[in-house]
């Protein structure tokens, strides 16, 4: 009898048990939203590109100024603004879902990627970022500095820097052309070259020699010597005329300063 007794007290013991520990469980994981501070101290890059490729690294402040933990998941939104204040009209350029465990008076920075920005956004914006969810009550703050956000382009000159002094129908003569990327972003592929003789300096009424193709595959900046054969078709005018060359005269690259396209040689070649 004194065995069932002892047996009976601890088939009790194992039912309270479990319920007093669910019941802790759950007090424990119950989430208070703490009131915080946000500040984008950065980095915050100083120039992107709209629509292409970015993978900017974003800083994000979290200051916790209240008396309970900052702890649990909270969603965090990043904008572009041309000011410092969030409304409606401003771009979202990041979402996502974050992790807190911020003790009261202490700070954590997220460093967020931006993948790309958005491609109808050109000028100067303030990084903002808004924060909500059960962990946090909601807060926005904003960047000190301002991002440029550019369009993408190319813009090609060309200038030609070598000719021959002489040359003569039916044959072939060389001359060299500096092709130059002024644009922001790299230009690669086909370059259509528009030739022709003109006898004048500023080359007016060009008489075509037609048109050669050289691959280019230039960086922002950088340029690239262009060596071409010409052919003298018959027909050609005869006497002191000028080289002219055109580069990409369709317009392929959507360059949207084609002023600077065209060159003219500085000596005039003897045709004969």
């Amino acid at each position: 009898m004194f065995s069932l007794f002892r047996s009976s007290q601890k088939s009790a013991v194992r039912v309270a048990g479990p319920a007093v520990e669910t019941l802790e469980s759950r007090a424990y994981m119950s989430v208070v939203p703490a009131t915080v501070t946000v500040t984008v101290p950065g980095p915050v890059p100083a120039q992107v590109l709209a629509g292409v490729k970015a993978n900017s690294k974003i800083g994000v402040n979290l200051a916790n100024n209240d008396t309970v933990r900052a702890h649990g998941r909270f969603t965090l939104t990043l904008f572009a603004s041309t000011d410092q204040t969030l409304s409606v009209g401003d771009a979202q350029i990041f979402t996502g879902n974050e992790s807190a465990s911020i003790a009261s008076g202490k700070n954590h920075t997220y460093k967020i990627t931006v993948k790309t920005f958005p491609q109808n956004l050109s000028g100067n914006y303030f990084i903002l970022a808004e924060v909500s969810g059960p962990a946090v009550n909601p807060a926005v703050g904003a960047s000190i500095s301002a991002v440029s956000i550019q369009q993408p382009f190319i813009d090609l000159g060309n200038l030609v820097t070598q000719s021959p002094l002489t040359a003569r129908v039916g044959h072939k003569f060389a001359i060299t052309l500096k092709v130059t990327n002024n644009g922001n972003i790299p230009a690669k592929g086909p370059l259509a070259i528009a030739l022709g003789l003109s006898n004048s300096p500023a080359g007016s009424a060009p008489f075509s020699l037609g048109t050669l193709s050289k691959s280019i595959n230039l960086k922002p900046g950088a340029s690239k010597l262009l060596h071409l054969s010409v052919p003298l078709p018959l027909g050609v005018v005869t006497g002191n005329e000028y080289i002219v060359a055109d580069i990409d005269p369709a317009n392929a690259f959507l360059d949207p300063n084609p002023a600077n396209n065209t060159s003219v040689g500085q000596q005039a070649i003897s045709v004969t």
